[in-house]
């Protein structure tokens, strides 16, 4: 599959960012669920929540950097089957390659640490 090099970028832009959204809502209850840990006394969380905030900021400077730069590159086809392959997430392989993702929403097991 061949596609242009700023469409890649734009779909991988789009992609950072919904990630980044989804880490900002999980924060959210990530820190509701930590509240109560902290008026307990356990200090620790409140560094692990900075670590999320972190990486949800990290996910939102991806993408606009990403979009930056699909703006800028010339009209370069790319062949994107041997990068799609490596991915695990078929709705994020769908995406990247410009198609929807499976109606399903079973999204397979979650792991419960």
């Amino acid at each position: 599959m061949k596609m242009s090099l700023a469409d890649v970028l734009t779909r991988l832009a789009s992609e950072l960012r919904t990630s980044a959204d989804a880490s900002a809502a999980l924060e959210a209850v990530v820190q509701e669920a930590l509240a109560a840990q902290v008026s307990s006394g356990q200090q620790g969380s409140l560094q692990k929540l900075q670590h999320m905030d972190l990486l949800t900021q990290t996910l939102a400077d991806f993408a606009r950097f990403t979009e930056v730069i699909a703006e800028q590159v010339p009209s370069h086809v790319v062949n994107l089957e041997g990068a799609l392959a490596g991915l695990h997430l078929q709705d994020l392989r769908q995406a990247l390659a410009g198609n929807p993702p499976n109606s399903s929403k079973d999204a397979g097991h979650v792991d419960v640490f």
